[in-house]
């Protein structure tokens, strides 16, 4: 069977404000309990006046991994979400598209579901970055004209 690069982006708000020290535990938690992922860490990143903070971690999947990123920030005007995963890796499947489906729903369970279980999360979305772009201009388009 054809084995798939698949990409995958999850954003995520908050119901209240980002309390760095504190939310920044809780999802480091959140993280450590995910058990595929391995070595997870954590750093405090500052630039141009805003803080936030970053995970790495090691992805263990039996197709492998390419990568896994996350952020923890302060909503802005330019990226309205709190929370922001990369998972980046290989998943066999007979087509593109089914490789895509399964790798959805993985994301959703593996690792949107224990965020959603510590985080006060109100709002999340999972999807293949071109999705993510798409839903995010069609937002866009959507609020022209309102106050």
């Amino acid at each position: 069977m054809p084995v798939f690069r698949m990409d995958f982006y999850v954003q995520a708000t908050l119901e209240n404000e980002v309390r760095l020290e504190e939310d920044s535990r809780k999802m480091l938690e959140a993280l450590k309990s995910i058990e595929a992922l391995k070595n997870v860490k954590m750093t405090t990143a500052q630039s141009a006046g805003k803080t936030w903070i970053e995970y790495e971690a090691n992805i263990d999947v039996p197709q492998g991994s390419k990568a896994f990123f996350a952020l923890l920030k302060r909503k802005d005007g330019k990226d309205p979400y709190n929370i922001f995963l990369r998972i980046d890796i290989n998943r066999e499947a007979d087509t593109r598209e089914n490789a895509e489906k399964e790798t959805g729903q993985w994301v959703e369970e593996v690792f949107a579901v224990p965020l959603k279980g510590t985080l006060n999360i109100t709002e999340i979305q999972i999807g293949t970055p071109l999705e993510i772009i798409r839903s995010k201009r069609s937002n866009r388009g959507s609020n022209k004209g309102q106050a």
